[in-house]
């Protein structure tokens, strides 16, 4: 089969060009000389033998004449067309005649016969005789046939005979396994049924049974009409009967198929032979007596016009799960003179063929199975039903698929299908199968044969084992061999390179030089000599006679040490030669770079045993390591976020792998490496220390238009304290906390200032312990609840609340460039200041969409009264935006 994605429709099932297949089934009279007549059954006449000049005749002269038939009832193999040849003889022939061959009831051959003028070879003298051969052929596929050679002879039999030798009956076969087949021009195509049930298809009357068929108002008896048994016949079938079975359990199909054949006997006149399938008619056919062949072939009541006739049927039917079947007829008379009876009845059901599985549609689809299947209901790998005959194909179900067995491999066919082959004989399994070739192919060795899979797929014998070539199991060596093709010492083939053992031409795996057999059985040799020693006279570190090349005496005389040459290199007690030290180390107790004793101080420092890259500078892998950027301390790359740690003495802070200015320090340009810090005044500046551009936070200082961060009225700098403090209530600006540290007075609240730095009140005025002076019988100023003092009137404020600054003689909600983290904003009939939304310089409500400015250094733009993050910022929920780039290089891997 060749798999297909689509569906095969298989009204024929199978194409196969095949022409030729013929089988004979059976001869007759082909001898010069016979005897019996061979199961041909002769019908109004004897069957008896004659001799015509050199031919013997089955009939013949005074023998076979007018209404003689002869019959012949023969099994069949699937077959879709029957044949017959032979030679047939007119004796004494005076008038035309028609010769006629039945199968069943189809005239197989009909031929006019005429008077000859020949010589009488056989007959009376008067006339002459002749023989000719025949053939006749016609499409048949029924498992029996009734044949029956007769023919239209009128003469009295005493004046006019024939008879016949030399019958070859053949017929052209289907292809194997095949039970229904037909021919077209070009191919015989196999038809896709199965028998599911057969009756009466015996040709001895003495084996025809009622085989569960119920028999109402008949006798359930064969009969014999002519050669052809029949279960019931005459006076046995007639007037009343009818035969039913029921039928379950029938295959998986889409149609059934029926056949059989059904025998008129004497006098019908229009009556009706019947079948009902589950109570519907399905077949019915009318017969007159004048049906069937020229004569009666058997009956009660011989007459010429009471004629036989074997009626062949076949009925197809759509898918049922049941059958019940009736056979009846309407006849009306006893059954003397209207009889019937049938034989060959079989039910096919269309089936697909072996690799297909039926859909179950209406059309008769058939798909290919999985190309492992044998047989399968769905077109899966695990929809297998059968896997065919395990010693043919090797196969086994396992789980619904088609496995192959143990020591065999799946092989894909040219048609589609996949067959197992047989792996090597050494193979338990293997990947490709046995080839008769040197190459195994073996993945797994078959248990208990002492091998091993070697790089080249082949089973060879496990190190200590050998074999002779004659056995598939492997033995046994002795204990000084690697590998072996006997038993003893001097067998070994191999010897191996981990036991300190060689090969010598004796065939024997004896000990190295400078190394002693235990002589317990242990194939490994020891060595003699320390293992930092080529050769020596005694075991011992320091009983070298001879070193290897990376090592050199200690000492000069007959027997040493052997210490490293080369410094870079160490001593590894277990091995001959000195061991290289890991390539950052300058000298070393081991191989790894924890091993370290001392570094190459050009390039690197020991730490912890280890000789790493000085600040500044990274390791990539070789002695020689590579600077950092310019601002890490350490690092693990060259770039700008590759930094591991960063220098306090450039007042740098690690963040997210970068080496950043804090707050209150700054670049002073582009890629400086040292921070400088900002006033003391700034909380961020630029450019210079002195340039803010921001104050601290809650530190009563105002920006300014000169970025100065210059302390609010009322307040006074002290220096290096980044928050303004407040002076004496009675100062305008001051110089101090004190009342005497006043530089300026509020003359709008009557002050003035004095010599001694004091803001006293002016004449007529006095001090009522408040900011402002008061006159004579004047009360104390209530001010507008936003100002903290205020004078001459109440919105004229002098100092403020702590969440405001003073602009002139007003008390403004801070922001975040007067030092407040949030800026706040003023709300009709509130006291208070109200916090705007984190992302607003200023705003006129708290929600996101309520800003009116935005803080350029904050990195954010104004939008549709929202303060949005300027590309390439994104807003991490906080007042300053964050670079995506940075953020992106923070999330990425450290490469060390």
């Amino acid at each position: 089969m060749i798999q297909s994605s689509f569906a095969i429709i298989l009204y024929l099932n199978c194409l196969i060009k095949v022409f030729g297949i013929q089988e004979t089934i059976s001869t007759s009279f082909k001898d010069s000389t016979f005897s019996d007549a061979d199961n041909w059954v002769v019908v109004g006449a004897q069957p008896q033998i004659t001799q015509c000049s050199t031919k013997t005749l089955f009939g013949g002269y005074n023998i076979f004449g007018a209404k003689t038939s002869i019959t012949k009832t023969i099994a069949l193999p699937p077959h879709y067309q029957l044949n017959m040849a032979f030679l047939f003889c007119n004796i004494d022939i005076s008038n035309v005649y028609m010769l006629i061959v039945y199968f069943d009831q189809n005239i197989g051959y009909s031929v006019q016969v005429s008077p000859t003028q020949a010589n009488s070879i056989c007959g009376n003298g008067a006339v002459g005789d002749s023989c000719s051969n025949f053939r006749a052929t016609f499409s048949h596929s029924s498992p029996t046939a009734v044949i029956l050679v007769t023919t239209t002879m009128t003469q009295p039999a005493d004046q006019q005979f024939w008879g016949i030798r030399d019958i070859i009956i053949y017929v052209d076969k289907c292809p194997d396994g095949c039970l229904l087949c037909k021919a077209t021009d070009l191919t015989v195509q196999c038809l896709g049924w199965q028998v599911f049930h057969t009756s009466w298809a015996q040709l001895n009357i003495n084996e025809i049974s009622s085989d569960g068929w119920n028999v109402n108002f008949g006798i359930a008896e064969a009969t014999q009409c002519g050669s052809t048994a029949l279960f019931g016949g005459s006076n046995k079938f007639g007037v009343d009967t009818d035969l039913s079975q029921s039928f379950f359990n029938i295959p998986k199909h889409d149609k059934l198929r029926i056949q059989f054949l059904w025998t008129k006997i004497e006098s019908w006149n229009q009556e009706a032979a019947s079948m009902l399938v589950n109570g519907a008619k399905v077949w019915e056919t009318k017969f007159l007596s004048s049906d069937g062949y020229n004569w009666q072939i058997c009956g009660e009541q011989p007459d010429k016009n009471l004629k036989t006739c074997f009626y062949r049927v076949d009925v197809e039917l759509n898918q049922t799960s049941q059958l019940d079947i009736t056979f009846t007829t309407n006849i009306y008379s006893t059954t003397q003179q209207q009889s019937f009876g049938i034989r060959d009845f079989v039910i096919y059901t269309r089936y697909c063929p072996q690799g297909t599985y039926w859909t179950g549609v209406s059309d008769f689809i058939c798909q290919y199975c999985y190309k492992s299947c044998y047989k399968c209901d769905g077109p899966n790998q695990e929809d297998c039903t059968d896997c065919g005959d395990p010693t043919i194909y090797k196969k086994q179900l396992v789980a619904g698929q088609c496995k192959c067995i143990s020591r065999t491999i799946e092989q894909d066919n040219i048609d589609g299908t996949t067959s197992c082959q047989t792996c090597n004989p050494k193979c338990e399994r293997c990947y490709k199968p046995f080839d008769n070739t040197v190459n195994q192919y073996c993945t797994m060795c078959l248990e208990g044969l002492n091998r091993v899979v070697s790089d080249q797929f082949m089973c060879v014998c496990r190190t200590g084992y050998g074999e002779d070539g004659i056995s598939e199991a492997c033995f046994k060596c002795h204990y000084t061999c690697e590998h072996c093709n006997g038993f003893l010492a001097n067998n070994c083939t191999t010897c191996s390179s981990q036991s300190n053992r060689i090969l010598t031409s004796d065939n024997q795996c004896i000990c190295n030089i400078g190394y002693y057999d235990t002589g317990i059985n242990d194939i490994i040799c020891k060595k003699i000599c320390h293992n930092t020693c080529s050769s020596c006279t005694l075991a011992g570190v320091d009983q070298c006679t001879g070193c290897p090349i990376t090592r050199k005496p200690d000492r000069t005389g007959t027997t040493f040490q052997c210490l490293c040459k080369n410094s870079h290199q160490y001593s590894d007690e277990t091995k001959l030669e000195c061991q290289e030290c890991h390539l950052t180390c300058l000298t070393c107790n081991g191989g790894q770079d924890s091993n370290c004793l001392t570094c190459d101080i050009a390039y690197r420092k020991l730490s912890m045993q280890k000789c790493i890259c000085p600040n500044g500078y990274y390791d990539k892998g070789q002695l020689i390591c590579s600077p950092c950027h310019k601002k890490c301390m350490t690092c693990f790359g060259p770039a700008e976020n590759n930094c591991l740690t960063c220098s306090n003495s450039n007042n740098r802070v690690f963040k997210t792998n970068l080496c950043i200015c804090p707050d209150t320090y700054m670049e002073k340009q582009v890629g400086d490496v040292m921070c400088y810090k900002c006033s003391y005044r700034c909380s961020s500046c630029s450019v210079k220390i002195e340039n803010c551009t921001a104050c601290p936070l809650q530190s009563y200082r105002d920006l300014g238009t000169d970025n100065s961060c210059s302390c609010q009225a009322n307040m006074y700098d002290q220096l290096n304290n980044p928050i303004c403090i407040p002076c004496h209530y009675t100062c305008l600006t001051c110089k101090g906390p004190e009342s005497n540290q006043c530089s300026s007075c509020y003359t709008q609240i009557m002050r003035q200032l004095d010599p001694s730095g004091s803001c006293l009140c002016m004449n007529s005025y006095y001090d009522p312990g408040k900011a402002g002076c008061l006159g004579i019988n004047q009360t104390i100023l209530a001010c507008n609840p936003r100002c903290l003092n205020c004078a001459i009137s109440a919105d004229n404020c002098i100092s403020c609340k702590s969440d405001r600054y003073l602009q002139g003689n007003t008390c403004i909600c801070q922001n975040k460039i007067n030092g407040a983290l949030i800026s706040k904003y003023e709300k009709s009939g509130k006291v208070d200041c109200l916090s705007c939304h984190y992302s607003c310089l200023d705003c006129y409500g708290s929600e996101f969409n309520q800003c009116t400015k935005c803080l350029d250094s904050e990195g954010r733009i104004l939008s549709n009264s929202t303060c949005l993050c300027a590309s390439p910022n994104i807003d991490i929920g906080k007042p300053q935006c964050q670079c995506l780039i940075l953020e992106i290089n923070t999330r990425m891997p450290i490469q060390l």
